[in-house]
């Protein structure tokens, strides 16, 4: 917020000021990541069910599962993973997330497109461990 208020008399030159503020944002956040002291809060704060209602075994199960896609999620190439965090997570439109990364509609499509592949495809993997057929069996 300060920054923005610093910058307040460039208001009038900037078209879309809410891209511009989460442009701001990001480069102080990618600051903030950059340093040595940094803490992120992880998915697990916005399941859509209340945690007190679910099973403990479906508490471990959910809890295993948001981990994997941390994981997942964290080893996605830069580009893959701002531009899915931006969508799926904050709800930005593809223009918007345009507009705050830099890169073309098509590209930030791309992005997200290959993101959710490598999520889907790696948390199937994950889940599927041990339940394929062998070559061997009947």
């Amino acid at each position: 917020m300060l920054k923005a208020w610093e910058k307040r008399m460039e208001f009038g030159r900037i078209q879309n000021i809410e891209a511009w503020c989460m442009t701001l944002t990001r480069n102080f956040a990618l600051d903030k990541f950059r340093s040595k002291h940094h803490s992120t809060r992880g998915l697990e704060h916005q399941l859509d069910q209340p945690l007190d209602e679910a099973s403990p075994y479906q508490l471990m199960e959910m809890g295993n599962t948001i981990a994997a896609i941390d994981a997942i999620v964290a080893s996605l190439p830069a580009k893959q993973r701002a531009s899915f965090m931006l969508r799926d997570v904050e709800g930005y439109s593809y223009k918007e997330i345009s507009e705050m990364t830099g890169n073309s509609t098509s590209d930030v499509k791309v992005n997200i497109f290959r993101a959710r592949q490598t999520i889907r495809t790696k948390l199937l993997k994950l889940n599927s461990y041990g339940l394929e057929k062998s070559s061997n069996a009947p």
